[in-house]
C-alpha cells in the first residue's frame, strides 16, 4: 500500500519527466491583464489546439457554464474529430477514490488486527457451528458445511461494517456530483454560457458556428447531425421554441447536439451514470483487501496450515485450494458489487425529508449492502466447500454452479451496463450539508 500511495503521488517525479507527456495549459498561456497579449492569446488557440495529440478535461461544476471553455471543446473536436482523444476526468473522482480506498485500508486493518489478537478464529469456532448445525441437517450432510462456511464468510464482514458510516458521505457526494454532471451535458445550451466578458461572447459565439455550420468538414459537426437519439433538425426545432434560444444559429445548435449527443455518450461508455462505477476501478478500490486475502492464504487464518486443514476437515492440499479458490472468486464477482450497489440503494431510498432521516437512511443502506456482500462472501465459501469437504456431493455441486450463475449475472448486470437509465433523473442532493 505504502507503494502504491508513493507512486500515485509522486509518480510523475519519480520517471523524472521522461515519461509525462507536454501539456499546454489554457489558463497560463494566455495573458489576462496585457489585452494585446491577450489577443494574440486567443488569436492563437485554434493552432495551439489543433497541434494537440489529446484534450483533457479537469470537470468541476462550472466547466461547461464557462463559454471559453465550450469554445476550445469545439476547436478540438473541429480539428480531431475523434472524441476517443478526449479524456473527462471530474475532480471528485481522485478523492472519492482515496477515500474509499483509505476506508478499506482502516477495514482490513481491523481485519487483521483481529487474527493477531485471535488467532485462527475462524478454523477455531468451526467445530462449534458445525455442532450446531448437525443436530438439525446432520453431521456429513452438505447443508452442515454449507452452513458452517457461510457463517464464518458472515461473521468475517463484521470489521467492515463500521465502513459504512464514511462511505455513506461520500458515495452521496459522489452520486450528486456525478448526476450534475451528466445533466449539465445532457441539457447543454452554449447559449446559456457565461463569459467574464461579455465583448468577447461575440467572437467566441462566431468561431463555434463557424466550426459548426452546415458546410463545415469536421466529423463531429457530421456525426451530430446524425444523432441517433435524437435528429439535429429535431434538436434544432426545440432550441428554436425555447424564446431564450431563438436567436440561436444553426452552427450553435450543432455545437449543442454534438455535446448533448456523441460527447455525453462517450462519457457514459467510459466512466457510466451516476449509478455506475467501472469495474476495474471498483478493483482498485479494493487493493487493501486483495493484500489481506494474500496474507490470509498465505497464512492459513494466521495459524499452523496443518491445524487450520484438520480444523476445516480437509486435507492440507484442498484447504490451501479452497482458500485460494474462495477468495479470488469474492475479489471478483462479490466485493466489487459494493459500491454499485450502496448507490442505487442510496439512489432509492432519497428523499426530500429532514436532515436526520436523509443521514439515518444512508446510514441504514450502508450497513444493508455491506451485510449482504458479506453474505456473498459466505455464499462464495460455501459454495467452494460443500461439495467436497468429507466426501464429494454431487448435487451440492449444482447448487454451488447456481450459486456462482447469480454471482456472475450479478456482476454482469452491475458493470456490463454503462448507459444511463432513462428513469434517472438528476440526483438532487443539491446543496446537501454532506
Amino acid at each position: 500500500m505504502l507503494v502504491f500511495f508513493v507512486v500515485f503521488f509522486f509518480g510523475h517525479a519519480l520517471t523524472c519527466a521522461s515519461l509525462c507527456p507536454s501539456l499546454w495549459l489554457d489558463k497560463v498561456c494566455v495573458h489576462q491583464l496585457d489585452e494585446p497579449a491577450k489577443q494574440r492569446g486567443i488569436a492563437a488557440l485554434p493552432n495551439f489546439i489543433a497541434r494537440s495529440n489529446r484534450m483533457l478535461i479537469l470537470w468541476d461544476k462550472f466547466y461547461f457554464e464557462r463559454l471559453w471553455c465550450g469554445l476550445e471543446v469545439s476547436l478540438f473536436l473541429e480539428n480531431d474529430g475523434s472524441l476517443k482523444q478526449v479524456d473527462l476526468m471530474p475532480l471528485w473522482m481522485p478523492p472519492w477514490l482515496l477515500s474509499t480506498m483509505l476506508v478499506d485500508l482502516l477495514c482490513a486493518t481491523m481485519f487483521q488486527l483481529r487474527e493477531f489478537m485471535f488467532s485462527g478464529w475462524s478454523t477455531a469456532y468451526m467445530p462449534v457451528i458445525q455442532q450446531s448445525l448437525s443436530q438439525w441437517l446432520g453431521r456429513e450432510s452438505g447443508g452442515t458445511v454449507f452452513g458452517t462456511f457461510f457463517m464464518v464468510g458472515l461473521f468475517a464482514g463484521l470489521c467492515y461494517l463500521p465502513a459504512a458510516i464514511p462511505s455513506m458521505f461520500s458515495f452521496v457526494r459522489k452520486l450528486h456530483r456525478h448526476g450534475l454532471m451528466l445533466d449539465q451535458l445532457e441539457h447543454f445550451d452554449v447559449r446559456r454560457a457565461k463569459c467574464t466578458l461579455e465583448s468577447d461572447r461575440t467572437y467566441i459565439e462566431q468561431e463555434i458556428t463557424k466550426r459548426f455550420s452546415a458546410g463545415s468538414s469536421g466529423s463531429l459537426a457530421k456525426r451530430a447531425m446524425r444523432w441517433p437519439r435524437q435528429s439535429t433538425s429535431g434538436l434544432e426545432r426545440k432550441l428554436l421554441s425555447s424564446p431564450s434560444n431563438l436567436s440561436c444559429s444553426p452552427g450553435l445548435e450543432r455545437f449543442n447536439a454534438c455535446v448533448q449527443g456523441p460527447l455525453y455518450d462517450a462519457v457514459c461508455d467510459r466512466i457510466g451514470h451516476e449509478l455506475h462505477v467501472p469495474y476495474h476501478i471498483c478493483l482498485i478500490t479494493f487493493l487493501p483487501m486483495m493484500l489481506l486475502a494474500a496474507v490470509n492464504v498465505f497464512g492459513c487464518d494466521d495459524g499452523p496450515c496443518d491445524k487450520s486443514a484438520k480444523q476445516s476437515d480437509s486435507t492440507l492440499l484442498q484447504y490451501m485450494m479452497q482458500n485460494t479458490f474462495g477468495w479470488v472468486a469474492s475479489l471478483l464477482l462479490v466485493f466489487p458489487a459494493a459500491h454499485s450497489l450502496l448507490l442505487r440503494l442510496l439512489k432509492a431510498v432519497q428523499t426530500t425529508d429532514n436532515l436526520f432521516s436523509q443521514v439515518l437512511r444512508a446510514l441504514v443502506s450502508g450497513i444493508v449492502v455491506y451485510a449482504y456482500i458479506w453474505a456473498c462472501f459466505g455464499l462464495v465459501l460455501g459454495a467452494v466447500a460443500s461439495p467436497f469437504v468429507g466426501h464429494f456431493r454431487p448435487m451440492w455441486l449444482l447448487i454451488s454452479a447456481g450459486i456462482f450463475a447469480f454471482l456472475i449475472w450479478q456482476a454482469y448486470m452491475l458493470f456490463c451496463t454503462t448507459r444511463r437509465p432513462e428513469t434517472i433523473a438528476c440526483s438532487r442532493f443539491a446543496d446537501t450539508p454532506f
